[in-house]
């Protein structure tokens, strides 16, 4: 769960065993990303309200549960920061990390963001001391390395990479027309859901507010980050890098995280998937340009590009379908 260290300034914390939590109930109908397995036997609700019924996903710095909220009676996701034991600057730099995802998912309204619907903090020694609680609607979907991983899939379909792309676009769009604008920073397949047809980001425990003018740290996830990002220097169109490589992995099936030394060296994914159209895999590798000054100005621009080629792709279409008649 989470980015990789780009620069490794705040050290990270060892991995913890996940707080323990009830048997699982039955999974909610329908699909949605494998469970890394049901959480065991521990306090029976957080608050007085959220049943956890199981681990979505976990990680060094915590975990996500699958939870039933008593009072409403909805299923919710909980994300929970583990109690960080190390140096006082390494507790408060996860801390604030934590708050700073509570109040900047609380602003935005989005269909495409999880919408958070409560947070709080437990700091009982006996129970989860000191772990930090985001709580957000569940989206019942898989998330894109999922799909990729399941059927053993070399890549999706253009039009489907197509569609996934607008749909992240338009998020990006929403996002970065923010004042100031915020910066997802951490675009890769196990980040974006699909659910009914439907592409969410999730996990913004990396974003950030973009100040002109101001570094942060370097942080990100190597194959997906930007160059610039490992300079602390993440912009909007950084969101546009992490973009063209995960279109590159849908394309071509490629894991950009296995590229080792070579993480800036993308090969053409027409060169790979001959159904790749030119301009498509043109529009890719302008988004992975090394300087953010030579891919496209704004997620809007790339929207506006993708869909006029759709248009000029459908009349093209038409025009085959209707050579095609047999005058009688």
């Amino acid at each position: 769960m989470g980015p990789t260290p780009l620069t490794t300034k705040i050290p990270a914390a060892a991995p913890q065993t996940p707080p323990q939590a009830p048997p699982p109930a039955p999974a909610a109908q329908g699909g949605g990303t494998p469970r890394t397995g049901a959480a065991p036997a521990g306090p029976a609700l957080l608050e007085g309200r959220y049943e956890v019924l199981d681990v979505i996903k976990s990680g060094a710095m915590g975990c996500v549960y699958r939870a039933r909220d008593t009072r409403l009676g909805t299923i919710v996701a909980i994300k929970q920061l583990l109690p960080i034991f190390g140096s006082a600057d390494e507790v408060a730099y996860g801390e604030e990390r934590f708050r700073e995802e509570a109040r900047l998912l609380s602003q935005l309204h989005h269909s495409g963001l999880p919408k958070v619907i409560d947070y709080f903090s437990i700091h009982d020694p006996s129970r989860f001391a000191g772990a930090h609680h985001l709580v957000m609607t569940y989206v019942d979907g898989a998330d894109l390395e999922t799909v990729m991983a399941s059927g053993n899939k070399n890549s999706l379909e253009v039009e489907e990479v197509l569609d996934h792309t607008c749909q992240i676009l338009e998020i990006l769009i929403y996002l970065h027309s923010q004042a100031p604008p915020v910066i997802y920073r951490d675009l890769k397949p196990s980040n974006i859901m699909v659910a009914g047809g439907r592409v969410y980001l999730v996990d913004f425990g990396i974003a950030r507010v973009f100040m002109p003018a101001r570094k942060g740290t370097a942080i990100g996830t190597s194959g997906y980050a930007a160059p610039e990002q490992y300079k602390g220097a993440a912009e909007p169109r950084s969101d546009l890098y992490g973009l063209g490589a995960v279109m590159h992995y849908l394309l071509t099936g490629s894991d950009p995280q296995d590229m080792g030394s070579t993480i800036f060296s993308f090969e053409a994914p027409r060169k790979s998937n001959p159904k790749v159209p030119g301009w498509l895999n043109k529009l890719v590798l302008s988004l992975l340009e090394m300087s953010p000054d030579k891919r496209p100005p704004s997620a809007e621009k790339v929207l506006e590009m993708i869909q006029a080629k759709q248009r000029l792709s459908g009349i093209a279409r038409k025009i085959i379908d209707i050579s095609r008649i047999k005058i009688t």
